[in-house]
């Protein structure tokens, strides 16, 4: 049984744990959650805000070369609708490396993120 301590250790939310509680309501029979159930709520409270970062592993990666793309830094926010967040530094090129099981997804002329 983990504890609260543990959890919050993980990436719960003080208010992820709190809205998990209320949902599960004041009873005195046994109620069982699932964890994808707590950490669901956790998510819906940390993704309106939570800036954006982005990262692939050296294992498994797959270079990209994109036609038109020139090697430049641009600044966007941190998060697409929180602009509290700030800013971060963006680089683009005509080549870039991306997961192979995102590569195997590809197809021409559709726009990716």
């Amino acid at each position: 049984m983990p504890t609260v301590r543990g959890v919050l250790r993980r990436g719960m939310t003080v208010e992820g744990l709190r809205q998990f509680i209320i949902a599960q309501g004041s009873s005195r029979s046994v109620v069982n959650m699932g964890w994808d159930k707590i950490w669901a709520i956790n998510k819906q409270v940390v993704e309106p805000t939570a800036p954006r970062y982005t990262a692939i592993e050296k294992e498994g990666r797959v270079p990209v070369f994109i036609s038109g793309a020139k090697e430049e830094a641009l600044t966007v926010q941190k998060h697409p609708k929180d602009e509290k967040n700030g800013y971060k530094t963006v680089w683009t090129a005509p080549k870039v490396f991306i997961e192979a099981a995102d590569a195997e997804m590809l197809n021409v002329n559709v726009l990716i993120t």
